[in-house]
């Protein structure tokens, strides 16, 4: 912005820097929406829900039951064995006395 001393203008002159300024007052409030929507789309995508979310639809797809697909519900259980351990206590140790 330059320093324009006013007094020192025609009628023309003035009304001409009257409608400059205000395109510029135009551009900048342009200016300040775009930085006010960019800060509001910033802020809903830092704080906003997460994108995790899973849809209803998806719920009935099976993703994750390759196990229960390739497991064989006839055979047998493994038979259990019980394992036992027994420690030796340690003794106390003898002081020696001199």
């Amino acid at each position: 912005m330059k320093k324009v001393d006013l007094n020192k203008l025609t009628k023309e002159e003035l009304i001409e820097y009257i409608s400059s300024q205000d395109s510029e007052i135009v551009e900048l409030q342009n200016k300040v929406k775009n930085y006010e929507e960019f800060f509001k789309l910033y802020q809903q995508k830092r704080f906003g829900s997460s994108s995790e979310k899973i849809d209803p639809n998806q719920q009935s797809l099976e993703l994750f039951n390759e196990a229960e697909k390739e497991s064989n519900l006839n055979r047998e259980e493994p038979k259990l064995e019980k394992i036992t351990y027994t420690r030796n206590k340690k003794g106390r140790k003898k002081v020696l006395i001199i």
